[in-house]
């Protein structure tokens, strides 16, 4: 998968919501930012979201936003040669 410039500053700007008062995310915060994702994800929270999609099929779109900005921060950290702060490239 590659991944488009908007779509990295999409990530990147989500990445900073977590941050509180530091500035531009680094490959060291959105390693964390994985970490700590990855930590929160269990086959009973994968089971509840199937629920709630199929309980509020409107929420689909979110669902697929957020897995599109976690592969995207992926990409950015196994490509960190040619990630800038920015998402610039």
């Amino acid at each position: 998968m590659e991944s488009s410039v908007p779509m990295q500053k999409a990530a990147l700007d989500y990445v900073s919501l977590f941050m509180g008062e530091k500035s531009q995310p680094v490959i060291e915060d959105l390693k964390l930012f994985i970490h700590n994702a990855n930590q929160m994800t269990s086959d009973r929270m994968r089971e509840w979201w199937k629920l709630l999609l199929v309980l509020n099929p409107l929420l689909t779109p979110y669902a697929h936003s957020q897995k599109t900005i976690k592969q995207t921060i992926q990409w950015l950290i196994y490509n960190a040669d040619q990630f800038h702060s920015r998402g610039d490239t």
